[in-house]
Order: structure tokens, then C-alpha cells, then sequence
């Protein structure tokens, strides 16, 4: 199971970069741009690159330990803890020298050290972790152009029913993004 715990407390773009891309000069609409970048962001992050662009804090559960554990939505920034259930029902939580964090690879990966602990419950291990790029200079230009590609597809298709032809996706959109599946 995965539940994010944090959202990113700004968006990958700015709405400036928003407006000008879809030239717009004037205010009126910005909360509404607002809503589109962020439906566009929550999109794509889980639809499109299972990825994280901003800082955000997520907890994925798993059955049991294992030797080597992927993480989703990189890039991994850190692993804040790893918790678990034992068979008492106490909370405890595994000591850093047990394992290794690996956030220079995608997908970040948890490496066994020494040994797990073997009084867990199963589906009681909670890992929590902090991913997403550090800031918005430090997402890939495809990306950029992908949000700014889908920010403006939901603003020019923004209804659900109408007398014209609805349009998919537009291709470019997926191809921003196509490449960087890893989890």
C-alpha cells in the first residue's frame, strides 16, 4: 500500500511559466490555471511517471523484509524510518545499521546490511521516505514541457460533454513523459 504523508508544498512549474506558455496576459483565470497544473502534476506523476517532481513525503507498506527494497516515485531524497509490528503488536522501528540507502539509482533501493528483524507481523513493515526533485531548477526539461503541454490541454478541453470532437491526449504529452517509467 502507498499514502502519501506530505504534498509538495509548491508546484513544478510556476504559473508565470503557465501563462506564457499558453498566452495568457491577463489575471482573471489564475486560480483556475492553478487547479489545471495541479490536476496536470497529480496526472503525471501517477499516471504517466510514477515519479515524484516536487518534495513529498510518502509511506509504502510491505509484506515482509527482503534483501534489496524498491522505492516508488523517485528520485529518493531519504528514507526517514522504517517501522514495523511485532508479534506483541509493539511499534519498533529498524536501526539505520541494519541497512543501506541507495538514492543515487532509479528507484532509490533499501539494501539489507545485517540481519532484519524476524518478529514482525506480515504487512505490519511501514517504510517512510521523502521524494521528489529539490527544487523546480532541478527538474528534467521534458518534464517542464509535458506539465506545460497538459496545463494547457485541460485548459483548451475543459469540458467533460460538448458539440465538437473531443481530443485524447495530445501525443507530445506522452512522449515528455514516456521514458522515465522505473518503478
Amino acid at each position: 500500500m502507498r499514502k502519501r504523508i506530505s504534498s509538495p508544498v509548491e508546484l513544478p512549474i510556476s504559473l508565470t511559466e503557465v501563462k506564457k506558455h499558453i498566452r495568457i496576459d491577463y489575471n482573471d483565470e489564475d486560480d483556475l490555471l492553478e487547479i489545471y497544473l495541479k490536476a496536470a502534476t497529480e496526472y503525471a506523476e501517477q499516471n504517466l511517471t510514477y515519479r515524484a517532481f516536487m518534495t513529498q513525503t510518502w509511506q509504502v507498506t510491505i509484506p515482509s523484509f527482503q534483501e534489496t527494497i524498491k522505492l516508488p516515485y523517485p528520485p529518493l531524497q531519504t528514507v526517514d524510518s522504517i517501522n514495523y509490528i511485532d508479534k506483541n503488536g509493539d511499534t519498533q522501528t529498524v536501526s539505520e545499521s541494519i541497512y543501506r540507502v541507495d538514492s543515487d539509482i532509479e528507484p532509490g533501493c533499501i539494501y539489507q546490511e545485517g540481519e532484519w528483524p524476524s518478529d514482525y507481523k506480515k504487512d505490519s513493515i511501514v517504510i517512510t521516505f521523502t521524494a521528489g526533485y529539490p527544487s523546480q531548477d532541478d527538474i528534467p526539461e521534458n518534464f517542464v514541457l509535458g506539465l506545460l503541454l497538459l496545463t494547457g490541454h485541460f485548459y483548451e478541453n475543459r469540458e467533460a460533454t460538448t458539440d465538437q470532437q473531443l481530443v485524447e491526449l495530445p501525443f507530445t504529452v506522452q512522449a515528455m513523459f514516456e521514458r522515465v517509467h522505473t518503478v
